[in-house]
C-alpha cells in the first residue's frame, strides 16, 4: 500500500509551488519523470499561470524503483479524491509510466491547513491511516523572489523521507 506525504498550508500558502520545486529536485535524480494535467494529458513542462505562479499538475517520478506521484491540487476535496481513485487502476499507472510500474510507493498531495468537515484534509484523514501518512507544512514568502528559497528546507525533508 502506498504511503502519503501531505503538504499543508493555508489558501495560497505555497503548496503548489512546493510541489513544483519538489518535482524539479526529484527529476534531477529520476530514472523516469513525466508531467500531466489532472485529466492525465501529458505536459511538456510545469504549468505557469498569467501571474507567473505554478498551476496544478500531476507528476510521476521513478527513482531506483521508488514510484512517486505528486498531485499539486489540494484545495477541492472531491477533485483530489477523484484523482486518487483513478490511481487505484493499475493499468493507468502502467500506461502513465510507459510500462515501468503498476503500483505507487509514495503519493505526495496537498491539503489546506484548516480542518473542517468535507475539507481535503478531512477526506485524507478518513482515507489514509495515520501510519501511512506524514505531513509537512510549507510556508509562503511575501517576496516572490524568495518563494523557492523558503521552501527548500521542506523539500529537502520530503526528499530525505522518500529516499531514506
Amino acid at each position: 500500500m502506498e504511503k502519503y506525504i501531505i503538504i499543508r498550508a493555508g489558501v495560497n500558502g505555497g503548496k503548489t509551488t512546493t510541489c513544483a520545486l519538489l518535482f524539479e529536485e526529484l527529476k534531477k535524480r529520476a530514472d523516469f519523470a513525466k508531467l500531466y494535467t489532472y485529466r492525465f494529458k501529458e505536459l511538456k513542462s510545469l504549468p505557469i499561470n498569467n501571474e507567473g505562479d505554478h498551476g496544478d499538475f500531476i507528476a510521476i517520478i521513478i527513482i531506483k524503483g521508488i514510484v512517486i506521484v505528486i498531485i499539486s491540487q489540494g484545495d477541492v476535496a472531491i477533485d483530489l479524491k477523484n484523482i486518487l481513485e483513478s490511481f487505484e487502476d493499475k493499468s493507468l499507472i502502467n500506461q502513465l509510466t510507459n510500462g515501468l510500474a503498476d503500483s505507487i510507493t509514495y503519493i505526495v498531495c496537498c491539503a489546506r491547513s484548516m480542518y473542517k468537515k468535507n475539507s481535503t484534509i478531512d477526506m485524507l484523514y478518513n482515507k489514509v491511516h495515520e501510519d501511512l501518512r506524514k505531513e509537512f507544512w510549507t510556508v509562503k514568502s511575501e517576496n516572490k523572489n524568495d518563494r523557492y528559497k523558503v521552501k527548500h528546507p521542506i523539500v529537502r525533508h520530503i526528499i530525505e523521507h522518500i529516499l531514506k
